[in-house]
This record gives structure tokens, C-alpha cells and sequence, in this order.
């Protein structure tokens, strides 16, 4: 695992949760296609990540770097996983074909 910062930097509660769930609520931590727009087209708010602009992408990538360490600590789902692992840290990308905790097991977690 790469070495995570530590700095939180402009990032606020409304990033964390966006990286945690993979959606906006009604307080986008990132301004791109949220808002209630997003929760008509994909009515579970979660964003896929084609849609989201590369240099906010970029964005989120580093503040996950920041923030991974703290949620990942406070996670107490075993059978699920944040969205944003599963975007960056991940080793392959989530089939939502199948439920989440059969992905996992099947990865080796």
C-alpha cells in the first residue's frame, strides 16, 4: 500500500462522505455532476466514476490517499467496502453483478 498523507488539506466532511458512499447527499464535496440531477439519472446517488471529470478523479484520488488510513480504521463492515477503495485501492474493479461480501471472499478478503 502506498504511503498515505497525512495532511488533510481543503477537504471537509462532505469529501470524507462522498469517498466513503460514492455520492453527494445534498452537500457535494466535489462539484461535478451531483446535485439532484445525478439522484434522477442514478436513483442509489452513486456516481459512477466514468462521469466524474478527470481533474476532480485526480482530486479524490489524493484526498483518499489522506483520509483512507482514518476511514479505513473506523470501518466496521467486513463484508463491504468504501467506494473510493474500490476505485483506488482495489485489486480489481467491482462486479456488481455479484454481491460485494462474494467479491471480497473471492479476492481474499
Amino acid at each position: 500500500m502506498a504511503t498515505r498523507r497525512s495532511r488533510k488539506g481543503h477537504w471537509t466532511d462532505a469529501h470524507k462522505a462522498v469517498l466513503i458512499y460514492g455520492r453527494d447527499f445534498f452537500a457535494p464535496g466535489w462539484p461535478w455532476a451531483g446535485g439532484v440531477s445525478s439522484r434522477r439519472r442514478y436513483p442509489d446517488c452513486v456516481i459512477p466514476a466514468s462521469e466524474i471529470p478527470a481533474a476532480i478523479l485526480a482530486d479524490m484520488r489524493v484526498a483518499w490517499e489522506v483520509f483512507c488510513d482514518e476511514i479505513m480504521g473506523e470501518w466496521s463492515e467486513p463484508d463491504r467496502r468504501p467506494w473510493a477503495w474500490w476505485l483506488f485501492d482495489a485489486p480489481e474493479s467491482r462486479d456488481n453483478d455479484i454481491p460485494e461480501a462474494a467479491q471480497l471472499r473471492r479476492m481474499g478478503f
